[in-house]
């Protein structure tokens, strides 16, 4: 029997070019907020900053009506988690942070986000972690070390600040695991194939799970691999 085909998950599959292009865009828009963060602070406390940011976020969503969608009274407990854990705690760290680092030295440490969402999903949530991504999280962690050294080691507010944001860039990754989906499996909808191009199953749908089920068992997937977590 043929081994099922199984799509890459998204996480692994070749980013294309307009992927690219929108990581670029988030990329200056992300990084350019540490810039306008330190020019505001320049006249305004930390406190203000973070409910300016947040209100100009909110009013830009108020041109957006895609963004505003019906909510699950079941699901409030968890937005409001997220409130504090994605908005409200690491967005009011930041510019108090960076009233003692450089804004260039937040933003870089700010990258460690998806450092912290993967180390945190493996150690909190119970996310099965390859030991490729284990290893690329410790080249990061390095990275960042050789980061927050120089800052830290020049004055006591100096590491202070490197600490903050450190602790701000953890709450993105509590976040990220809390709004991300809970499984990573997919269903397809082949109603549209069966319909329109006249498509018959070659056996009966029980007798292709069965099929599937032995061939699974006689070749199991290696644990906390690509076919596994998908």
């Amino acid at each position: 029997m043929t081994a099922p085909e199984i799509e890459p998950a998204a996480e692994d599959r070749p980013m294309a070019p307009t992927e690219w292009s929108v990581l670029l865009s988030l990329s200056l828009i992300w990084g350019g907020s540490f810039l306008f963060m330190a020019i505001g602070l320049e006249s305004f406390e930390p406190g203000l900053v973070t409910l300016l940011r947040v209100g100009f976020g909110a009013l830009t969503l108020l041109f957006v009506p895609a963004a505003r969608q019906p909510v699950p009274r079941a699901a409030m407990p968890r937005i409001a988690l997220l409130g504090v854990t994605w908005m409200a705690f690491p967005l009011t760290m930041f510019p108090i942070a960076q009233q003692w680092i450089d804004s260039s030295v937040a933003g870089m440490l700010n990258s460690g986000m998806p450092l912290m969402t993967v180390l945190i999903a493996w150690l909190a949530f119970g996310t099965q972690t390859g030991p490729r991504r284990l290893f690329g999280v410790l080249v990061g962690l390095v990275g960042i070390l050789v980061i927050s050294l120089p800052e830290a080691q020049v004055a006591g507010t100096n590491a202070a600040g490197v600490v903050l944001v450190l602790v701000a860039v953890s709450s993105y990754g509590v976040a990220v695991n809390l709004a991300g989906p809970t499984s990573h499996h997919r269903l397809f909808d082949t109603s549209k194939l069966r319909t329109r191009l006249g498509y018959h199953d070659v056996v009966p749908a029980r007798e292709a799970v069965a099929r599937t089920a032995r061939w699974l068992a006689d070749n199991p997937p290696e644990r906390g691999g690509q076919t596994e977590q998908i």
